[in-house]
């Protein structure tokens, strides 16, 4: 009876490194296939132009997340020794954990560029990096690998059974990154849903702010969510994954954080082109609040006019034409005293 029980856990385990594998492949290439297809646009954006912050936030996602993967698919399915994986697994690991670096960067970022309060950024920054510490914190538990042909290299550690049973690091992990996502989306709302309607137009920078935004923290609370149930519902054994969302997860933010750079720098290049505007201030003398983005991440560098009024060139040209008709005007009837 023992022995059919440990070969049934066997066959768990084998089935589960298997499963683990194809979709680590799956999600190697869909990332892959994200990059070939948007390899224009990303010349044109940022590979053409002056080498900004924004371009390198934008290549260290591309380049942390394509290497994270494409090492953990080498290293699984080529020959290697037992000490020659335990060393690959944890090299690994840290790659994966490293790929969450630009994507806390990019969301503090965001915080401080709609809000201009360090309190509020330095929060999302902890939100975020929380998967980061966490993460790290297995390093510390006899962390290594385990060859398990014909599966490969697998990653393992000597997590404290009661530890991994109540998923306590999976759950804190996750619910930091959907807090991080859901108070960004409730800024980004907060701070552009009021401005002028002019301003929301498609393609304009707010635009893609409220637009990404939305669709980056839907997408995100999806997985997230989907990761916390499996995990919460699941009876597994040592060396079993307990969820392979993850797989996809990050494969997946790092596409969404790629296409809202994209989308983003996309979105100033137009406001660049456009003609420039003269700011007025309003009736009250306040001028109008802005949100600076090349403050803290140059190359996204449009201003989100909320309040106030904006002259455009052609109104402005309109105004001194009638000025100067004004002039002409009074100089063909003589010279007018001015009070000073």
């Amino acid at each position: 009876m023992s022995s059919a029980t440990a070969n049934s856990a066997l066959i768990a385990q084998y089935s589960s490194f298997l499963l683990d594998n194809y979709c680590a492949v799956a999600g190697t290439v869909l990332f892959i296939y994200e990059c070939l297809i948007t390899f224009g646009d990303e010349v044109a954006l940022f590979w053409a132009r002056r080498f900004t912050g924004a371009a390198l936030l934008f290549v260290s996602n591309r380049a942390l997340v394509m290497w994270a993967h494409v090492f953990t698919m080498i290293t699984t399915y080529m020959p290697i020794s037992q000490q020659r994986c335990a060393n690959s697994a944890r090299a690994s690991r840290v790659f994966v954990i490293l790929q969450y670096v630009p994507w806390t960067a990019f969301s503090t970022l965001r915080a401080f560029a709609l809000t201009r309060l360090w309190s509020l950024s330095l929060f999302v920054l902890l939100l975020s990096s929380a998967p980061i510490g966490i993460n790290f914190t297995n390093f510390g538990f006899a962390s290594g690998g385990e060859v398990v042909p014909p599966a490969g290299c697998v990653y393992s550690d000597s997590l404290p059974h009661d530890l991994a049973k109540k998923f306590v690091l999976t759950i804190a992990s996750r619910t930091c990154l959907i807090s991080s996502d859901a108070l960004l989306v409730l800024v980004t709302w907060w701070k552009l849903s009021r401005g002028s309607v002019a301003h929301r137009r498609k393609g304009s920078f707010v635009y893609v702010l409220l637009r990404d935004g939305t669709m980056y923290f839907m997408a995100l609370l999806a997985l997230n969510a989907l990761h916390l149930t499996l995990t919460l519902l699941s009876h597994v054994q040592a060396l079993q994954s307990v969820s392979v969302v993850t797989l996809f997860t990050e494969p997946l933010t790092g596409i969404l954080v790629g296409r809202f750079l994209l989308n983003l720098q996309s979105a100033n290049q137009k406001a660049l082109d456009m003609e420039p505007s003269l700011d007025l201030k309003s009736d009250s003398g306040a001028t109008s609040e802005s949100l600076v983005f090349e403050r803290v991440a140059p190359g996204l560098c449009c201003t989100v006019r909320r309040t106030g009024a904006t002259l455009s060139k052609e109104r402005l040209q309109e105004v001194l034409f009638v000025l100067r008709a004004m002039s002409d005007d009074v100089s063909r009837r003589g010279k007018t005293n001015y009070v000073a």
